[in-house]
């Protein structure tokens, strides 16, 4: 992998659309006590684990104070934090039973390293993982998302972080926990979760999709035994056997950046079966791998795409042996975000962007997979570090974004920083050009050069 290029810099001044279904809010957030100030404890205090409060804390779990033996950073909100240290092969846990509405949520906390140590957390609920581990970078703290998910009915449900490094002495340091509306941009595919026809076949007619050799819809208590369907009662299946199945529909995209957000699992008791999606024949990042044969949720990189009907295609990728993964609730994901804050309004407020140029849906702040655009005159606060998948400075820009001090700005794939007026960046930070791939930076234009 190659070195990512770091450009540190002090400043002076900038500086298409799928369908859209935005997820809707809700009121109050269902985490209690997600800042671990209660019960209150003296400075240096442990609160031991088991029943803290609404906590159900296991292991080396526990809250304490600031100026703690443990040295971490200060609590960003109020003067506690929860210790989540695994050691002795024994993980750590937290735990809380919570009344939440029914909807697509993320969990949303502030966590740090101590020091050196490397303790990645895996957050589930009821049981159910909400995707890849989270691992902390830095013994600062700083905000951290789960992958999103869905919860189907309303009522309670349990929230669970769990340390992943336990045979040694590791701990990450947890703060701010909170459970907040998802607001990805979606638009369902149709049939997306294969309801249609009804039963268990090989290349059935009649749903939409054209499934080749090894592929088809299955129901919930069919043959292979799969985890119930997250949306409804079948799921497509992919399986190879000697000859890879895939399935292909055309989808009628609008002009912009998006990517495809599916369900996947493997078959219980089998190997797993990598996934690749493709548009037009043309794949879309590597396979996905199933991590298990519980349902969770995947999403692709981000693709560019013009506006018009294109072919979808999610293809088995390993012809050895008999593997199967199994598909549902298949979606588009808008994955464009455009600044729309007012001048000098901070980058980490939801409501500052929208996924169209102009927009008001208030969509997610931008994250790794996100296409992020400056296209007007209002200049933004980068207030929090940030990792995008892109940043883009239009003719039409004239807005400086601003660095609060030692804030980060990492970009995974191209920065083009054409800005109509002014320099790109003021204040001090450090903008990355980071990951693997290969990046093109374009530079401002002629007399205003990067600082």
């Amino acid at each position: 992998m190659p070195r990512p290029s770091i450009t540190s810099f002090r400043a002076s001044l900038v500086g298409l659309l799928c369908l859209t279904m935005a997820a809707s809010l809700h009121a109050a957030d269902p985490v209690v006590n997600g800042s671990f100030e209660v019960p209150v404890l003296a400075p240096g205090a442990y609160s031991g684990n088991g029943v803290v409060d609404v906590w159900t804390f296991t292991g080396s779990a526990q809250i304490s104070s600031n100026g703690n033996a443990y040295g971490n950073a200060n609590a960003p909100d109020g003067v506690q934090v929860l210790i989540l240290q695994g050691s002795g092969g024994v993980a750590a846990s937290m735990s809380q039973s919570m009344t939440v509405t029914a909807g697509r949520y993320v969990v949303s906390f502030q966590a740090a390293r101590r020091g050196a140590q490397i303790q990645p957390l895996q957050i589930s609920i009821d049981g159910i993982r909400t995707g890849a581990e989270v691992t902390p970078t830095s013994s600062a703290f700083a905000t951290y998302r789960s992958e999103p998910f869905t919860i189907a009915t309303t009522g309670a449900h349990t929230l669970t972080m769990t340390t992943m490094i336990n045979g040694g002495d590791a701990t990450t340091f947890v703060d701010m926990v909170s459970l907040v509306p998802d607001a990805l941009v979606l638009t369902a595919v149709a049939n997306g979760s294969f309801e249609t026809p009804s039963g268990t076949n090989y290349n059935p007619a009649g749903a939409g999709w054209v499934f080749v050799d090894q592929a088809g819809i299955q129901q919930n208590g069919g043959p292979f035994a799969s985890a119930n369907a997250p949306d409804g009662i079948q799921t497509a299946f992919l399986q190879s056997n000697g000859t890879p199945g895939s399935m292909s529909r055309s989808v009628v995209f609008a002009a912009g950046t998006c990517a495809v957000r599916f369900q996947a699992a493997q078959r219980n008791g089998y190997s797993p079966q990598p996934v690749q999606v493709s548009l037009d024949g043309t794949p879309v990042g590597s396979p996905i791998v199933p991590r298990g044969n519980r349902f969770e949720e995947y999403v692709t990189d981000a693709f560019v795409v013009t506006a018009g009907a294109h072919t979808l295609t999610l293809t088995a990728t390993d012809a050895t042996g008999d593997k199967i993964t199994f598909i549902d609730a298949v979606s588009i994901e808008t994955v464009d975000r455009f600044w729309v804050g007012g001048t000098g309004a901070n980058w980490s407020t939801a409501a500052n962007w929208a996924s169209t140029s102009g927009g008001s849906d208030a969509v997610t702040v931008p994250d790794a997979h996100n296409a992020v655009t400056f296209d007007g005159g209002a200049a933004c606060t980068l207030d929090v570090d940030a990792t995008v998948g892109s940043l883009t400075c239009t003719g039409a820009c004239s807005a400086t974004l601003t660095f609060a001090a030692g804030k980060t700005l990492s970009i995974t794939g191209n920065a083009d920083l054409r800005s109509g007026a002014g320099t790109p960046f003021a204040g001090t930070g450090i903008l990355a050009m980071s990951g693997s791939a290969a990046h093109t930076l374009t530079p401002p234009a002629a007399g205003k050069p990067l600082p």
